[in-house]
């Protein structure tokens, strides 16, 4: 019996080799999908804000932090922000047609019973840049684009949540 397996192994070196590469393949496949999936999970951009984007350049929402020598990788706990300077310069690459910051910012109204009114998955609101509806498929509907400072445009379901229409005054 002793001599039996090192026997069966010589015999089927081939079969040996090709299990051990398709386990290795295996697992770089699962490998790559769970950073997707992570990925996935953890990005932070509404997936609509971006469909008119050909790219999305974001900054790294980790940093590093040392400690005892030694550096290890956090997640940012503030806002991380690309500069400006760097839409202008992705504007003046060969082959783009448009550069576009997105500012997105924590947001709050007021609902018509002096309570703040959260977004429809329970988290607070962000608002976005006007100039960054450029990105998203949305337009208004009724009233218009903001033209001057302090007004807002509020999607259907918040204006309906705040009990807003078209011209009213919304606080937050």
């Amino acid at each position: 019996m002793r001599h039996l397996v090192p026997r069966l192994l010589r015999g089927h070196l081939g079969g040996l080799a090709a299990s051990f590469v398709a386990l290795v393949g295996a697992s770089a496949l699962l490998t790559a999908l769970g950073v997707v999936l992570q990925t996935g999970l953890t990005a932070h951009a509404e997936a609509e804000r971006h469909a008119s984007a050909s790219a999305v350049v974001t900054a790294d929402r980790t940093i590093e932090v040392g400690r005892g020598g030694e550096t290890q990788a956090e997640p940012a706990t503030e806002q991380v922000e690309l500069p400006f300077e760097l839409v202008d310069r992705l504007g003046e690459l060969p082959g783009v047609a448009a550069a576009v910051a997105e500012l997105t910012f924590p947001a709050e109204v007021v609902g018509p019973d002096g309570r703040p009114l959260a977004g429809p998955d329970g988290h607070p609101s962000l608002g976005h840049g006007w100039s960054s509806a450029a990105l998203a498929p949305f337009t208004p509907t009724s009233g218009r684009e903001p033209r001057a400072t302090g007004e807002v445009v509020l999607d259907r379901g918040l204006a309906e949540r705040a009990g807003a229409g078209v011209g009213d005054r919304v606080t937050g």
